[in-house]
């Protein structure tokens, strides 16, 4: 089980659809779980293009032979800015990371940092560190987070 957060790649902003292969890749909304095709359900800016996802899952499932879950929560084209703990994209993520309790998921899948290009890299490290500490200080429990560029 993976909680993916952050902008674009995070959410369903891919120019095309995708669907798992293997019938081991589940999403979470937030209220039910359905087969991981695209669009993912659950992310804050409800988009309804592609994801990574399907294509992550079956490769993880191919690996591992175990179930994947995704629970993306997502918002394309945020800043960092956008998920400070005291915003409610930050809130977003933390009621689906609440929702699956503790140990209840492998990793945060962090993919974000376009609108930030501009920032400077120390300014952005801060940023994004107070993101997951306050996040795994508020679930009371210290989850790893993977974090992408491209």
């Amino acid at each position: 089980m993976f909680v993916g957060a952050g902008q674009s790649n995070s959410t369903n902003s891919g120019e095309f659809k995708t669907q798992q292969t293997s019938g081991m890749v589940s999403s979470f909304s937030g209220e039910a779980w359905q087969i991981a095709d695209d669009p993912q359900p659950g992310v804050a800016d409800k988009s309804q293009g592609g994801s990574y996802y399907p294509a992550f899952g079956d490769a993880l499932y191919a690996k591992y032979k175990v179930p994947i879950g995704i629970a993306a929560t997502g918002y394309g084209g945020t800043s960092v800015n956008a998920w400070d703990p005291d915003k409610g994209l930050f809130g977003h993520m933390l009621t689906r990371i609440g929702q699956l309790g503790e140990h209840g998921f492998r990793a945060v899948l962090w993919h974000q940092g376009e609108a930030d290009v501009g920032m400077p890299s120390d300014e952005y490290y801060d940023k994004l560190k107070r993101v997951i500490e306050t996040s795994q200080q508020k679930a009371g429990w210290k989850f790893p987070w993977g974090v992408a560029q491209v």
